[in-house]
């Protein structure tokens, strides 16, 4: 459980405001930009 805790967001971290849809990495080629847009 400590290991969940520390890999994944808080449960309330998982949808915000401004993102609601599921934050899914599509991209290969240049997947850091990808991250970076979804944080």
């Amino acid at each position: 459980m400590l290991v969940f805790q520390e890999i994944l967001p808080p449960p309330n971290e998982h949808f915000t405001e401004s993102r609601q849809a599921v934050p899914l990495i599509t991209r290969r080629l240049n997947s850091l930009q990808q991250v970076d847009e979804l944080t």
